[in-house]
């Protein structure tokens, strides 16, 4: 795996401009291996002690989030609208406002989103654009602010 796959570090609240993927990602994938890709990415999530719990351990209900993902990241990625269509265009922050998602579960989401990045068989530059934008858009889901730091402290420079 590549240490170019970097963890930014966050703000609490931020809401940083996340960068478009590059459309061969989609393109080279298509909407079969995509969605294979999510599923892939899901087996590795609910493999993991410290964040499984966020996602349905039940295999219909699994069956059904991988849908859901498969959908929103082929849409981000500028393949089908189906996430739109099928949801309504529920926004990402509200589809995760019932979870209490750390910086900590960030990092953990990140780190088995690498794993199955590393299990494509495409070019790097590929995978890092996907990266790249997903790991921004990763800190717009973190909805628990880290415990011992003020508002002053977690807000100071983001305005």
């Amino acid at each position: 795996m590549s240490n170019k796959y970097i963890i930014t570090d966050m703000t609490f609240g931020e809401r940083p401009k996340v960068p478009a993927v590059d459309p061969e990602f989609y393109k080279v994938l298509g909407e079969e291996g995509f969605r294979a890709f999510i599923s892939d990415f899901y087996d590795i999530v609910i493999e993991d002690d410290d964040i499984s719990h966020f996602f349905p351990q039940d295999e219909k209900e699994l069956a059904q989030a991988k849908q859901n993902a498969s959908d929103f990241f082929i849409q981000h990625c500028g393949g089908p609208k189906w996430f739109d269509e099928r949801r309504g265009g529920i926004s990402m922050d509200q589809a995760h406002d019932r979870f209490s998602v750390t910086e900590e579960s960030r990092e953990g989401w990140l780190h088995c989103l690498r794993m199955a990045l590393d299990n494509l068989n495409l070019d790097e530059a590929l995978k890092l654009s996907y990266w790249h934008s997903v790991e921004v858009f990763s800190k717009h889901i973190v909805n628990i602010k880290p415990k011992g730091k003020s508002n002053t402290e977690l807000w100071s420079g983001s305005l």
